[in-house]
């Protein structure tokens, strides 16, 4: 949000990172999906649905986001800064 408020959404590193939070939630509600689904059955045993949903949904939005995750990071130098740590230097 910081990023939206400082540079607006037509900046590329704001349009990536609400493009990996999107994905990230897609990947969440297919593995909440599958655990809901599969949370009665014994042993918890995956339907077909569940693979399909691991197959096709879940899995490759989760590489995906993590790739865009990286990006972020690696290419536009976004990362977590900690203030409560003084500066060394």
């Amino acid at each position: 949000m910081p990023v939206i408020q400082r540079d607006g959404f037509s900046s590329k590193k704001a349009k990536v990172g609400v493009a990996h939070a999107l994905i990230n939630d897609i990947a969440a509600f297919g593995a909440l999906y599958n655990w809901w689904s599969r949370r009665s059955n014994a042993g918890f045993i995956p339907s077909n649905e569940n693979i399909i949903v691991s197959t096709l949904l879940a899995v490759p939005a989760t590489i995906f986001a993590a790739y865009l995750g990286g990006s972020l990071v690696y290419i536009h130098g976004m990362g977590f800064q900690n203030r409560s740590v003084k500066k060394t230097q």
